[in-house]
Formats: C-alpha cells, structure tokens, sequence
C-alpha cells in the first residue's frame, strides 16, 4: 500500500508566510508599518511585559525567537532607538530590554486591535469548538517540533 503524502508542514510554513504578509499590513494600515514583522513581535511582547522589561532570553521566548535571531533584531531595534538594553538591578552581568524613547505611543490600543484583527482573519468562521480543536493540534506540533530540535523522542 502506498504511504499517504501528508502536506502538513507544507500548510504551516504557508500559513506563517502570509500570516506574516497579512500582520505587516495591518501594521502599515495601524501607521507603524516602519517594524518589521518581527520587531512588532518584540515591542507586543515588551508591551505586555511587566513595566521592569525582560530578559533577552524571556524577550525570545515571548516573541518566539531563537538567541541569535533576538540579538539581531534587537541591535536594529537599539540603533533605532525602539529599545534600550540596561544592566539589571543587583545583576550587572544580566542584561534587560525595555523600551526606547522611539518606543511607539499608544502601541496598547493598536496592538489589542491588530491581534483581534488577526484572530478574525485566522480563524475565520470556525465554530469556538474548531478553534479550540486546532489550537490543541498545533500545539501538539510545536511540542513534537521541540522535542525532535531538542533530540528526544516526538
């Protein structure tokens, strides 16, 4: 019997490319079209973060980028003055990121409607039980993806 092609991985990496399209327009129509999609994850998750800033590392980890990636973004975030990394209060050799004096204004507000706008538009018309349904399978993915980069059994 012949295996059956599963396009999975196929739908997700498409799935985050236009995801991704859809965000930056949005971003462009909010008037901060000047992130990148991946700037407007950091300054979302340094948005939501406790007023003391993040760690670079719970910064990744809310943004959903990996060590490098992270120190690239945030150094063209620094050099346009979007954040600042400071010392740490009784840990000079730790490092926290905080927003910039460029940090946009209002970026609450735009940011609670652009992740509405995004759920609508991700979500579609699926039924609360559809959506619920997905998310638990995708996060069964992302697990199982964790666990094969980390070298342990899916």
């Amino acid at each position: 019997m012949k295996k059956k092609y599963r396009s999975g991985g196929s739908m997700i990496n498409q799935i985050s490319r236009l995801s991704g399209r859809l965000f930056k327009k949005i971003l462009d129509e909010e008037g901060i079209g000047f992130l990148t999609e991946g700037q407007g994850r950091v300054v979302y998750a340094l948005h939501e973060a406790a007023p003391g800033g993040l760690s670079c590392g719970e910064l990744g980890a809310a943004a959903g980028f990996d060590k490098a990636t992270m120190s690239g973004i945030l150094d063209r975030m620094e050099q346009a003055g979007l954040v600042q990394r400071v010392p740490a209060s009784g840990d000079r050799r730790s490092i926290i990121v905080v927003p910039g004096p460029s940090f946009p204004e209002n970026i609450g507000g735009k940011f609670t409607k652009i992740s509405s706008r995004m759920t609508e538009l991700f979500y579609g018309n699926m039924t609360e039980e559809e959506r619920d349904c997905i998310d638990n399978l995708l996060a069964r993915l992302l697990e199982n993806c964790r666990k094969a980069e980390q070298g342990t059994d899916a």
